[in-house]
């Protein structure tokens, strides 16, 4: 592999837990390839980020090589290859987002966050990247914190919503080991539906 990866070790805990949502799992996916995904998904659940030890461990689990792992880890930009922030905002950087004020929030969250993309912040609370299509066109611009949903923003919802994470500091992840979400923000909907 030509990507230089982080070495974060799997302590014991976390190794059980990853080998027994494996066994879980396995039943479900007959051919193993296909937990290269789910397996990732825990993987970056158990330690914020995919490791190296990540990577050998959904390898040696589906059997696929570590590069071809590294291919997914690297296409898809829900995984990060080091540490990001305990609040990591992606924002929509295509074409409904864009113009539909998009531009505004990309400019807005720059400023925020005060990193480049994919760095934290001092106190490693906030993180943010650009990116490609979250499906939200309908409802742009739309901006994605941890794994939850937030649509129709413009910078002073986001000012506000960014200010109460910070107060609060809700749990806005899906637990790929309950798979569910935990009720914080429960008063915020998952979707917005747009009355004309």
């Amino acid at each position: 592999m030509t990507a230089k990866l982080l070495s974060s070790p799997f302590s014991q805990v976390e190794k059980k837990v990853l080998e027994e949502k494996f066994t879980s799992l396995a039943s479900k996916y007959p051919d193993r390839k296909s937990l290269a995904m789910p397996l990732l998904y825990l993987c970056q659940e158990v330690q914020g980020f995919i490791s190296q030890e990540g990577i050998d461990f959904v390898s040696e689990k589906t059997g696929l090589s570590s590069a071809h792992i590294l291919e997914l880890v690297t296409f898809y930009t829900m995984f990060h290859l080091k540490p990001v922030g305990k609040y990591h905002i992606q924002v929509c950087r295509t074409a409904s987002c864009y113009f539909c004020g998009g531009k505004k929030l990309i400019d807005w969250v720059k400023k925020f966050v005060g990193k480049d993309q994919l760095e934290r912040t001092d106190d490693g609370l906030f993180s943010w990247e650009l990116v490609e299509c979250i499906g939200s066109c309908g409802t742009a611009p739309a901006v994605l914190i941890n794994d939850r949903l937030f649509e129709c923003m413009d910078e002073v919802k986001l000012e506000s919503l960014l200010t109460r994470i910070k107060k609060e500091q809700p749990d806005l992840r899906l637990s790929n080991f309950t798979d569910s979400y935990s009720q914080d923000f429960s008063d915020l909907p998952f979707s917005e539906i747009i009355e004309e």
